[in-house]
C-alpha cells in the first residue's frame, strides 16, 4: 500500500529482476497485480506503468428478469464469480445488480460478499418504491442491516409522491449507520423530486446521486459528482469513439457512468468470451485510462520443444540353447 490516490498503482521494476507493485487502496493494488501478470504473459517481465483512473465511476448495471431468478445461472456461484472476475480486470468498480422485487436477503448478502471480494461496490437496483411506505421503510432496514456489504440502493425516479421518497427510501438510508448510496434514476425532469434530492444532499448530508441518459449539463442544485451518464450501448463499439467519449463522461460535474450489461435475448448471460468480454474490457479500461490497449495482451505461444535425442537402437540379445539338466546316480 502507498500514500498515492484510491484507485491508483504502480508498477517499478528491479534491475536485478522482479519488482514492486504498489497501490493506494485495496482495489488499486489489485489493479496493479492483474496489469504485472498480464505483463508477465506478454513481455515475460515488469515495465514500469502508473496507472490512475480517469473516470471516477465506472458501473455495470445487470438487469435480471423475474424469470432469470428460477434459471440455475442465477443461483450459480460459479456464474458470479467468473463475471466479477471479469469486472474486475477491465477495472469497472460497480456492480448494480437490477432486481424486479426486494430480493431474498441470503443470496443478496451471498453476492455483495462476492462482489467485495473482487473490489466491486455493489449496488442493489430495484423498482420505484410502492406499497405502505412503514412496511418498505422496514423491509429495507433489515436488508441494510442484514448484508453490510450492500453499499448502495438504486430506485427509479417515477410518480410516487414526493412524502413516500421522503418516508421510505431517504429515512431508510439516513438511519442506516454506515454509508449508503442512493442512486436515483430517470429522476432529472421531476423538479420537485430533484428539490428533494437536492436538500437531502446539500442539507441532510446524505449520499444521493442522479443517473440520467443525457448527461448532467441540465441537472442543477447538486455538487458535483452527483450525477452520472446512464448508458445503454451495443456490444462491438469501436475503441478509438470509446475513447472520444470519455472526456464527456465526465464533463458537466459528471462523475462517470453505468452501463447496462448486454444480454442476449432469451438466453442465459455470455461474458467470458468473444464480443462480450471485449465489451467489458473496452468500457472499463479506457474509461480508466483512454492510454489503455484496445483489447487485452495476448499470451505468447509456448517455445518449441527441442527434439529429444534418438536413442540408439537395442539389438536384442541372441537365444540360447538351454543346458541339458546333468543326472545324478
Amino acid at each position: 500500500m502507498s500514500l498515492d490516490p484510491p484507485e491508483t498503482f504502480r508498477i517499478q521494476p528491479y534491475t536485478a529482476g522482479g519488482g514492486r507493485v504498489t497501490g493506494g487502496d485495496l482495489r488499486g493494488l489489485m489493479y496493479g497485480l492483474i496489469e504485472a501478470a498480464g505483463q508477465m504473459k506478454s513481455l515475460g517481465h515488469l515495465k514500469a506503468v502508473h496507472g490512475a483512473p480517469t473516470t471516477p465511476l465506472r458501473a455495470v448495471r445487470f438487469v435480471a428478469a423475474a424469470a432469470d431468478l428460477d434459471q440455475p445461472w442465477y443461483t450459480s456461484e460459479a456464474f458470479w464469480r467468473t463475471y466479477f472476475q471479469t469486472l474486475a480486470r477491465s477495472r469497472f468498480n460497480r456492480i448494480n445488480l437490477a432486481l424486479p422485487r426486494l430480493p431474498d436477503t441470503s443470496r443478496v448478502c451471498g453476492l455483495s460478499q462476492l462482489a467485495a471480494s473482487y473490489g466491486l461496490d455493489f449496488t442493489l437496483g430495484l423498482p420505484e418504491p410502492a406499497g405502505d411506505p412503514v412496511a418498505l421503510r422496514s423491509r429495507l432496514t433489515n436488508l441494510l442491516a442484514t448484508c453490510p456489504l450492500i453499499r448502495g440502493l438504486e430506485m427509479d425516479g417515477g410518480n410516487a409522491p414526493l412524502e413516500y421518497y421522503r418516508e421510505a427510501v431517504l429515512r431508510t438510508i439516513e438511519t442506516a449507520g454506515r454509508r449508503v448510496t442512493l442512486d436515483l434514476r430517470n429522476a432529472t425532469e421531476r423538479i420537485d423530486l430533484n428539490s428533494l434530492i437536492s436538500h437531502a444532499v446539500l442539507e441532510a448530508n446524505l449520499p444521493v446521486r442522479l443517473s440520467s441518459p443525457s448527461g448532467c449539463k441540465d441537472v442543477t442544485g447538486l455538487p458535483e459528482g452527483s450525477c452520472y451518464w446512464a448508458l445503454r450501448e451495443p456490444v462491438g463499439a469501436e475503441a478509438e469513439s470509446i475513447r472520444l467519449r470519455v472526456p464527456d463522461l465526465n464533463a458537466d460535474g459528471s462523475s462517470g457512468f453505468e452501463i447496462e450489461a448486454p444480454r442476449d435475448e432469451n438466453d442465459a448471460p455470455s461474458v467470458f468470451h468473444g464480443a462480450q468480454e471485449m465489451f467489458y474490457w473496452v468500457w472499463g479500461r479506457l474509461s480508466y485510462d483512454p492510454r489503455s490497449p484496445a483489447a487485452p495482451p495476448v499470451e505468447p505461444p509456448p517455445a518449441p520443444k527441442s527434439p529429444a535425442p534418438a536413442k540408439p537402437a537395442v539389438t536384442p540379445p541372441k537365444p540360447t540353447a538351454p543346458k541339458p539338466a546333468s543326472s545324478k546316480q
